[in-house]
């Protein structure tokens, strides 16, 4: 992952890393209410976590949803996660310079982040 931003890691999203031995979080980017991240696990497969903010009127509606894949899935851009519970979000994990499809439905974030 090129450039990117650093950002303090949201605890939630740690614990869920910590469940599934993910090291290494970095913050990918954001959308309105949503925040995604990728890690490595102990497989060294790529993670993608999609950490579903809480809302202003309710702080218990919040998910984190995660996936992992191999690299060779990243760089087919095969890395994705959707998830939610009132408020459903979908990424799409992109590689360095990629230019392939991205999912239906999902724009461009950035340049290694297509969301929606």
């Amino acid at each position: 992952m090129n450039d990117s931003q650093e950002r303090e890691i949201p605890e939630r999203v740690k614990d869920v890393g910590e469940d599934m031995q993910m090291q290494n979080h970095t913050f990918v980017g954001e959308g309105e209410d949503f925040s995604v991240f990728a890690a490595r696990d102990g497989q060294d497969a790529w993670c993608i976590l999609l950490y579903n903010e809480p809302s202003p009127n309710n702080p218990d509606d919040w998910s984190v949803s995660s996936s992992c894949g191999t690299s060779g899935d990243l760089a087919n851009g095969k890395g994705w996660v959707q998830g939610g519970s009132s408020r459903t979000h979908t990424a799409q994990l992109l590689p360095d310079n990629y230019s392939g499809e991205i999912a239906e439905d999902l724009e461009r974030v950035n340049d290694n982040l297509a969301a929606k």
